[in-house]
């Protein structure tokens, strides 16, 4: 009976944390949001060469949404936010991808 109540309270607990943690990260992903590029930067940067993320090479079209930045009059395409951070951290590493195809 004491062990029940309690793993009871331990679940109530975990779900308690669970969906404060949810609330916490979905409000902050939908307050700050990629930024992207308006019309004329895109029309002055480069076009993006390839078909894949830039970080993780998924191809484009099987993601909802991609994500595009410029860098260095380049544009850079992404699946997803956690690659656009990637590249934020140390795009040299990325750009030999599409310097390459240039």
């Amino acid at each position: 009976m004491i062990i029940s109540r309690n793993l009871a309270k331990l679940t109530k607990l975990a779900l308690t944390f669970s969906l404060i943690g949810g609330t916490i990260l979905s409000s902050s992903c939908a307050t700050n949001p990629i930024p992207q590029p308006s019309k004329e930067e895109l029309a002055q940067a480069r076009p993006y060469p390839l078909d894949v993320c830039l970080v993780i090479e998924k191809p484009l079209n099987e993601t909802p949404r991609t994500y595009t930045k410029i860098y260095k009059g380049q544009q850079v395409k992404f699946c997803c936010t956690h690659c656009v951070g990637a590249f934020e951290a140390n795009p040299d590493f990325f750009m030999h991808k599409v310097n390459k195809t240039n």
